[in-house]
């Protein structure tokens, strides 16, 4: 967890206790019937029974019920009794009150006479209305107290009151009368257990305001071992150590349970999982009998759990706390012990070993074991430990003798493992780094195809320039008389470079070689990658497509996980330069179930991530986009994942009106985007979001310098380069707009309205529906400089984005359209039917910004938009059966539209329209279109103020 705290913080709301407090709940309505009852809330410490209890207190108050709270105190024999009884009572009675006086000088009446008047009390109090007593940590309570309670449990016959008290079960000594009595009594028992991961995972976020990753989660759950106050202490620390006070308050705990117990607790800490006490006494060299007794007084202290037969420490604080406080030396003992026991009994895997033999200071069994446990990582489709393993391989190498790196086939080969698994992993930066010290262990002959391999690093951390000297150095070192194997790998590896860096021509020429050279290769992973880069520099056609898919097969027979996800990465632009959007979504989903799998949710997952995050902002699932891109970010992935990450979401920030997404992600964009010019998209992406949230913002001078920015890095990209140039367009008519008003005779586009038009027809005939439907939009804005308000263009849009299936878009052109269409007084009807159209799509998507604009249009045309608010006519049409369409349908029909003209209005066909008019006078009993008009009139179906030609007879415009 990032972030540190200085202080105790806490959730605004209670988490995970919805079944506990629904249970109380109940308890409540018994307490309305006039059935008195007890409910008792046990939990161990920090289990959260004074969170719940407030929680109920503040439900108790907002119902009006009296609620009386008192806490018992750990006090001495000698302390005050009665105590938590005087301070609950004292706020609800008068102050000369007897039982009052009684609490506070027990000597005044007798306990009989006492205990009577605090029930008489009680009794009075919920006969205002309902009356609840809370007394916590009744574990606590004195003996007189206790017996008070008692006298109330069981003169408790009659009365709308209640008891509700909390007690921890560790801390009972089993001589509470109170406690004892309640067990043969009726009472409703609340028991608060740990939380579960999810559940810590939603504290964590309410309390920082940032949802954690799954990893994060998953590590604060297990040091915390679900319980909410430990969360809240570990968060205030920062997320990282054991905070001072609970260490003192372990190790205190600890010391007063005796030696032995410490000892057991060593030994469990050192272990560090479920064991049973034949290992503790062996770890220790203790004898079985002590060691059965001290984990049951370690057991009965709260401070070891029993778990699969075995023992564990409660959590993870505590763990680190006692592990913490070993001396050193002690420490490397009981972890070289524990290796050769769990060794000897068989009992451990490669990666425990490996742990057990490196803390115990054994440098080359550690270094064995690693690289066995690393193996078994790769092959478990888990690169992140698998890096972790080799990391220590290659940190214990100097001590491990000359043997043992024999063994593993020297640094080189171990450098060359260690980089594969990082890069699987998403630690791109460690890939180069060690990818750069192996090329002063290996050989001059395998030089080429180590530079090669760099190369692909580099561009992967992000540093496109670098990634272009390694693969110059590549071709430069390969050798005239080079095997064809080692020619085709450095050769489609360069390939793979200049398709992506947007060298086209030459990826073509360059891939065809490494293909001719590939003829006789027999290694089917560089066949592999030869078909796999001829393909990706013919990304554009079907032979490409072909090629990619090819490779697909080919990876999958030999399981190759990463290679079939970046296949299936490289398919979905393929399928974007063909045009073939509606493909992209399964082809993508089916990438992130293989990368899943293969553990590769940090590199190329992160990739197909933010493809689909893509895919599904153009959709209008915004939800799930939004929580792709930002559970990549919280991976803090690097290089080109964080890049085009950080792109889109400025691209959907920028839609949403998050100004702070928004600024983070421009400035991260804008980091990378000077070590990898040659990936413009998310540069232009950044630009783009600056220029709508400019457009918002009323700066249209800005937006266009943004837009037309992202214009220009945007070369070669028609579809993106569209979208600027929509965005251009439209910051344009509103300087031209502004211009006129302030009388600037003096204002110069950055693109003419000729210019725009050119560009608009030569898109007009693409064969991507996106790209039709931005040159609409650019054609109506280059009007819209003119001044003219003319909605046939608008409409076009709105029918072109329609086809397309981009809602956002469909929203904006309907807004568009609804301001044309008011420039007439006739277009009212049909305005307001793009307009609440328009508005919904706004609010389902959260495209606040636009649908502010919509709610302002609509506001200065005297137009109702907002759905819900026509109740009269939204209930009208229920009671008709009215569909929602046919309620669209019947306010045209109504102004005397004809089939056409409804069709082009509410962008359906004709003969839809005719189906909808048919359904609608049927339902409305009514024979012609005139006599549905009256009757849908009367019933308040459409507005009573408008003629028979549909238009409101008013003054406003």
């Amino acid at each position: 967890m990032n972030g540190a705290m200085g202080r105790r913080v806490s959730s605004s709301r209670l988490i995970g206790r919805g079944d506990e407090l629904a249970a109380l709940k109940e308890f409540l309505a018994g307490l309305r019937q006039g059935e008195p009852g007890v409910a008792m809330v046990s939990g161990r410490a920090g289990s959260g029974k004074t969170r719940l209890i407030a929680e109920l207190d503040k439900l108790l108050r907002k119902q009006r019920v009296t609620v009386l709270r008192g806490t018992c105190l750990p006090l001495d024999a000698g302390g005050p009794p009665y105590l938590p009884l005087h301070t609950a009572l004292r706020p609800a009675l008068p102050h000369e009150a007897p039982v009052l006086a009684a609490l506070a000088d027990p000597g005044l009446l007798s306990r009989t006479q006492l205990f009577e008047q605090l029930r008489v009390a009680m009794e009075a109090l919920g006969g205002h209305g309902r009356c609840v007593l809370v007394v916590e940590d009744v574990h606590w309570a004195d003996r007189a107290t206790q017996d008070a309670l008692l006298y109330l449990v069981a003169q408790m016959t009659a009365g709308r009151w209640g008891l509700v008290l909390t007690m921890r079960p560790e801390d009972y000594s089993g001589g509470n009368t109170l406690s004892d009595a309640l067990e043969r009594r009726p009472v409703l028992r609340v028991q608060l257990g740990t939380m579960t991961q999810d559940e810590v995972r939603e504290q964590a976020a309410a309390i920082t305001g940032t949802m954690p990753t799954e990893d994060d989660a998953a590590i604060l759950h297990r040091r915390t071992g679900g319980i909410p106050l430990l969360v809240e202490e570990v968060l205030a620390a920062g997320g990282s150590g054991v905070p001072d006070h609970l260490r003192a308050i372990f190790l205190s705990r600890i010391k007063a349970l005796g030696a032995d117990v410490g000892e057991v607790l060593n030994a469990a800490a050192v272990v560090g999982r479920v064991c049973d006490e034949r290992v503790f006494a062996e770890v220790l060299d203790r004898s079985l009998n002590g060691i059965r007794e001290a984990s049951r007084l370690a057991v009965e202290g709260d401070l070891l759990a029993v778990e699969d037969g075995g023992y564990r420490i409660r959590h993870e604080l505590l763990k680190d706390a006692v592990y913490e406080a070993l001396p050193p030396a002690r420490r490397r003992e009981l972890h070289l012990r524990t290796a050769r026991v769990l060794t000897g009994l068989g009992q451990a895997d490669a990666a425990e070993l490996a742990h057990h033999w490196h803390r115990g200071g054994a440098a080359e069994e550690a270094a064995r074991t690693s690289l066995v446990a690393a193996a078994l990582a790769e092959r478990a489709a888990a690169p992140g430990a698998a890096y972790l393993h080799f990391e220590r391989v290659l940190a214990l190498w100097s001590a491990a003798g000359e043997e043992f790196q024999s063994a593993a086939g020297g640094r080189a080969e171990v450098l060359r493992l260690t980089a594969i698994a990082a890069e699987r992993s998403g630690a791109f930066d460690a890939a180069v780094a060690l990818t750069e010290e192996r090329l002063g262990h290996c050989r001059d002959v395998d030089l080429p195809l180590v530079w090669e391999r760099l190369a692909r690093y580099r561009w992967q951390d992000g540093d496109g320039l670098g990634a272009a000297t390694a693969y110059q150095e590549s071709i430069q070192r390969l050798p005239p008389d080079a095997r064809s194997d080692a020619r085709a790998k450095v050769l489609s590896g360069y390939a793979w470079y200049l398709s992506l860096s947007g060298s086209a021509d030459d990826a073509m020429s360059v891939s065809a070689a490494a293909l001719e050279t590939a003829r006789d290769v027999t290694d089917p992973a560089i066949r592999w990658q030869v078909l796999f880069s001829w393909g990706l520099a013919r990304l554009d056609t079907s032979a490409g497509l072909e090629a990619l898919e090819q490779a697909r097969e080919l990876a999958a027979s030999l399981d190759a996980g990463y290679d079939v996800a970046i296949c299936d990465l490289q398919r979905n632009v393929s399928l974007r330069s063909l045009g073939r959007y509606s493909d992209c979504e399964a082809v993508l989903r089916n990438g992130l179930r293989y990368a899943a799998a293969h553990g590769l949710s940090r590199s190329v997952g992160a990739v197909l991530s933010y493809m689909l995050a893509e895919r599904l902002i153009e959709c209008g699932d915004w939800a799930e986009a939004s929580e792709l891109l930002r559970s990549a970010r919280a991976q803090r992935t690097r290089g080109i994942p964080a890049y085009f990450t950080g792109g889109y979401l400025a691209r959907l920030a920028a839609y949403q009106g998050d100004d702070s997404l928004l600024t983070d992600s421009v400035a991260e964009v804008e980091s990378i985007a000077v070590t990898v010019p040659q990936q413009p998209v998310p540069h232009a992406m950044a630009l783009l979001a600056k220029a709508e949230r400019s457009l918002w913002a009323g700066q249209p001078s800005s937006a266009a310098q943004s837009s037309a920015a992202a214009m220009e890095v945007l070369v070669g990209e028609t579809g993106y380069r569209a979208n600027a140039a929509a965005v251009l367009a439209r910051a344009q008519a509103d300087m031209a707009h502004s211009a006129v008003l302030r009388g600037d005779v003096a204002y110069r586009p950055i693109l003419s309205q000729s210019e725009l038009c050119r560009l608009a027809a030569e898109w007009r005939t693409s064969t991507h529906e996106p790209v039709r439907a931005f040159s609409a939009l650019v054609r109506a804005e280059a009007d819209r400089m003119d001044g003219a308000r003319d909605p046939i263009p608008w409409r076009n849009a709105v029918e072109a984005w329609s086809i397309a299936g981009w809602p956002y878009w469909t929203a904006y052109a309907r807004w568009r359209l609804g301001w044309a269409l008011l420039r007439e007084r006739s277009g009212r009807p049909e305005a307001r039917q793009e307009l609440r159209g328009a508005y919904e799509t706004a609010c389902a998507l959260g495209a606040e910004p636009l649908r502010g604009a919509i709610e302002e249009l609509a506001v200065s045309a005297r137009l109702q938009v907002v759905p819900g608010a026509d109740r009269a006519e939204v209930w009208a049409a229920d009671e008709f059966g009215l569909t929602a369409r046919e309620s669209e349908v019947l306010p045209l029909l109504a102004a005397g539209r004809t089939n056409a003209e409804i069709a082009q209005i509410l962008v359906i066909s004709p003969r839809t329209v005719g189906e909808h008019v048919s359904r609608i006078l049927h339902k409305l009993g009514a024979g012609r279109r005139t006599e549905a008009a009256a009757i849908a009139r009367r019933a308040g179906l459409i507005d009573t103020s408008a003629g028979e030609d549909g238009i409101r007879r008013s003054t406003d415009v």
